[in-house]
């Protein structure tokens, strides 16, 4: 049981990680995927744009 918690939040983590250059941030990623689920908020991070820092 322990593990699955543990899978989950790594997979949430995993997910803000990957939203971190995105509209949302690593944290509106990572909470989002708390919320809802780290498999559709992925999704979601993958249909919107990086933005652009200007480099």
């Amino acid at each position: 049981m322990i593990l699955g918690y543990i899978a989950y939040f790594v997979a949430c983590l995993i997910v803000g990680i990957y939203g971190s250059d995105r509209r949302f941030g690593f944290l509106g990623s990572f909470v989002g995927s708390i919320l809802i689920t780290p498999l559709i908020v992925f999704f979601v991070l993958l249909i919107t744009k990086k933005t652009d820092t200007g480099t």
